[in-house]
């Protein structure tokens, strides 16, 4: 029995292969489907009840501080942030014993810290009294 040689692979090998002949030729991908990307629906908000405040941190990649607008009353905390044909707006919920006046804020590379020390008298309610 003789060997059985296929001269078209042989011609068809040669064709994927660099005028060197030392490389094929990279395969070309096909791509069934398109990348995708998501756009943001809501902020993403962190509420952290520490003993002595409560701190809010709010994610706003991409937003100026000219593109937020903050409220609080002293039951809830309201943020909306515009930029061009996005807006988000987020209402947080705020425990009594906190301190509104002594609100701090701090927003850089895009996350807002908002800081809400809890009132002296809600902390010493909370220490044993001795008689």
């Amino acid at each position: 029995m003789g060997q059985h040689v296929q001269p078209n692979r042989a011609k068809s090998l040669d064709k994927q292969t660099f005028p060197t002949g030392l490389f094929k030729k990279p395969r070309n991908w096909t791509y069934q489907t398109k990348p995708l990307f998501k756009k943001i629906k809501r902020l993403l908000v962190d509420v952290f009840h520490e003993a002595e405040e409560v701190l809010i941190v709010i994610d706003l990649g991409g937003f100026q501080r000219g593109d937020i607008s903050l409220n609080i009353k002293p039951e809830e905390y309201s943020i909306v942030a515009k930029r061009g044909d996005q807006e988000f707006r987020e209402t947080i919920a705020l425990p009594q014993e906190v301190d509104i006046e002594k609100c701090s804020e701090n927003f850089r590379n895009g996350v807002l810290e908002i800081i809400l020390p809890r009132k002296k008298e809600a902390n010493s309610s909370l220490t044993p009294h001795s008689a």
